[in-house]
C-alpha cells in the first residue's frame, strides 16, 4: 500500500507539472491593475488570427517594473490613451511573464475589423532600436500554443503584425522582422478577408 500511495502522489505531481508547463504564468489584471479589465463583446473562439502589437512604452525585465509600466499606461499616467493597454487580450513583459488584460474570451479593441476574429498580444516595449528579450519571445510563443491547446486559437491560425491591417508602425520594425520567422506568420500580400476554410 505504501508503494501504491507513493505512486499516486508522484502521478499527481507529474500531472500538476504537466498542466503548469502547458501555458506560461499569467498575471491577472486584478494583480497588476488592481481591477478586472472588461470588454463589451464575447470573443467567438477559436479565432483565426493572432495579432502582434507593442505597448510603445519602455521595456522591462522585472515583474514589479513591468506591472508599474503597464498600470501607468492603463491609467493614462504616461501620456498614452488610457484605453490602449486595457484593449489588448494579453501583454508580455521582458521578464517572461504574461499579463492578462481582456483574456481569451473577450474581444479586444486595438485592431478594428479584426477584434472579433483575433487575439491581440502586445509585447511591452517599443522595438525600434532594441529587440524583445529571449524570455519575452518564449513566453509569447508559449501563450499562442496554450491558446491552441485550449481551443481558443485555431490550429491553422494566421500570425500577423498590427501594421499589416492598420496604418501604424506597430509592433515596431525589429519585432515585426522577428515575427516573420515565427510559426504560422502570414503575409499573402494584404489578403486578410473572411475565411471560407473552417478547419479547426
Amino acid at each position: 500500500m505504501k508503494n501504491l500511495s507513493k505512486l499516486i502522489v508522484f502521478y499527481g505531481i507529474l500531472q500538476a507539472t504537466s498542466s503548469n508547463n502547458e501555458c506560461p504564468e499569467i498575471v491577472d489584471s486584478t494583480t497588476w491593475a488592481g481591477r478586472r479589465l472588461r470588454g463589451e463583446s464575447t470573443l467567438n473562439t477559436p479565432v483565426r488570427y493572432v495579432v502582434i502589437h507593442r505597448t510603445a512604452t519602455p521595456n522591462c525585465n522585472k515583474r514589479n517594473e513591468c506591472s508599474r509600466i503597464i498600470r501607468n499606461s492603463l491609467n493614462g499616467n504616461d501620456n498614452n490613451r488610457p484605453s490602449r493597454i486595457g484593449g489588448f487580450n494579453f501583454l508580455v513583459g521582458g521578464d517572461g511573464f504574461v499579463y492578462r488584460a481582456r483574456g481569451w474570451d473577450t474581444e479586444g479593441s486595438n485592431a478594428p475589423e479584426y477584434n472579433r476574429r483575433s487575439v491581440g498580444i502586445a509585447l511591452i516595449g517599443r522595438f525600434e532600436s532594441q529587440p524583445p528579450s529571449r524570455e519575452q519571445v518564449r513566453a509569447t510563443k508559449r501563450l499562442i500554443e496554450c491558446g491552441v491547446k485550449r481551443g481558443k486559437i485555431r490550429r491553422n491560425y494566421r500570425l500577423i503584425g498590427h501594421l499589416q491591417i492598420s496604418s501604424t508602425d506597430c509592433p515596431g520594425s525589429i519585432l515585426y522582422d522577428r515575427i516573420k520567422e515565427w510559426p504560422n506568420w502570414f503575409s499573402n500580400d494584404g489578403d486578410y478577408g473572411e475565411d471560407e476554410d473552417m478547419e479547426y
